[in-house]
């Protein structure tokens, strides 16, 4: 196992021959205008990597600059990831570019769970784009784009809601879960499907129940 720490600090909890538990500890404030972030993560063949924040990331008032997250996954065959991020918060003025790049080989699986957060307390919170792309096998599974500003809300998208929490799963096909109307559910035509919740705040979030169900299928 290589460990590379940079703004983001990966500590290793525990592990064996083919799995390990890491955590991810914010080595300053994160995000500030003009951060450009960087994580790559590579599992290989038959290996399984379980993935932990340790408190959530707040994008701050970037005074007039950007800042930009890239994740780029790579699962070889067979290898697992699971990785339940904690809130990411888009505070005022904030300007956040966020991309996802998963990319599978033959019986890898990923599950991912993702809240982001249009401001902090009180705040409308800033503009955040983000892109995320999966592939299994050189095959797309799923393309999305989306673009929030929490001062120029947009019916239909986002709305007046605060809130968009996700979780992804890749690779496999989702069980039939029991989570009520309040959140929606697709399944991909390639092996995966996504579950997705809007809302005013994250505690009032279904996707609890669906990551656990989806976590033990």
């Amino acid at each position: 196992m290589e460990l590379r720490a940079g703004i983001l600090i990966p500590r290793l909890i525990s592990c064996t021959d083919q799995s390990a538990d890491v955590a991810l500890v914010a080595g300053g404030a994160l995000l500030l205008g003009g951060d450009t972030v960087a994580i790559e993560i590579t599992v290989g063949a038959g290996c399984r990597l379980t993935l932990e924040d340790i408190g959530g990331m707040v994008a701050y008032d970037g005074e007039g600059q950007s800042a930009t997250m890239t994740i780029q996954v790579r699962l070889q065959a067979g290898a697992q990831l699971s990785w339940a991020t904690l809130p990411f918060i888009i505070a005022d003025g904030a300007c956040v570019e966020r991309v996802l790049d998963v990319e599978l080989d033959e019986g890898a699986v990923a599950l991912i769970r993702e809240t982001l957060v249009l401001g902090r307390e009180g705040e409308k919170g800033g503009r955040v784009v983000t892109r995320t792309s999966v592939s299994a096998n050189a095959v797309p599974v799923l393309i999305e784009q989306q673009d929030f500003d929490g001062n120029a809300p947009v019916w239909g998208h986002l709305g007046d809601e605060r809130v968009m929490d996700t979780v992804l799963l890749a690779g496999a096909r989702a069980p039939a879960s029991s989570i009520d109307l309040a959140a929606v559910v697709l399944d991909f035509e390639e092996p995966g499907g996504l579950a997705r919740w809007l809302g005013r705040e994250t505690h009032l979030s279904p996707l609890d129940t669906v990551w656990r169900e989806w976590a033990l299928a």
